[in-house]
């Protein structure tokens, strides 16, 4: 305890504090599901020097999940809606369990293609659709897009014009 402390206007003394071991914004992503995503665990020993490590050391897995973001990522997007089954079923659409799975096995095996959960994929189709959408299956695409964060730049302008 200090005895007569000097009072400093408009400074917070942070020593003084208990140091947290809160994150603000990144969740860890649980067992679960990781593993039904085909995500691997984060090791440090083998994961530290990765791109984006400290994300995926919070989010708990070998690498980062992002948002699909990388133009090598938009063209292996492009790939498995053009020849992949989970991606592009005809008779019952794309499989949003699955895609993800399909999606992770081929993101451990490249280092500029990073891990991703359903609603990354899903997002990236519904703003894809955005494209060639017309009449009411573009008001019912424009209205799932709100639920999510699509990659569209120009999402406001396709839904709201």
């Amino acid at each position: 305890m200090l005895i007569n402390p000097h009072l400093i206007n408009g400074w917070v003394n942070g020593n003084l504090y208990i140091q947290t071991r809160e994150s603000i914004g990144i969740l860890p992503i649980p067992m679960d599901v990781r593993v039904a995503s085909g995500m691997a665990e984060y090791h440090p020993s083998l994961d530290g020097k990765r791109r984006h490590h400290y994300l995926a050391m919070m989010q708990g897995t070998r690498k980062a999940i992002l948002p699909v973001h990388l133009p090598k990522e938009h063209q292996l997007f492009r790939h498995f809606m053009s020849t992949n089954q989970v991606f592009n079923s005809r008779s019952k659409g794309p499989d949003w369990k699955e895609a993800p799975r399909v999606w992770n096995q081929y993101a451990d095996n490249d280092d500029e293609i990073y891990y991703k959960v359903s609603t990354s994929v899903k997002c990236v189709h519904i703003s894809a659709n955005l494209f060639v959408a017309s009449g009411t299956a573009k008001g019912i695409l424009c209205g799932l897009a709100k639920d999510c964060e699509c990659e569209a730049n120009n999402i406001n302008d396709i839904c709201y014009s």
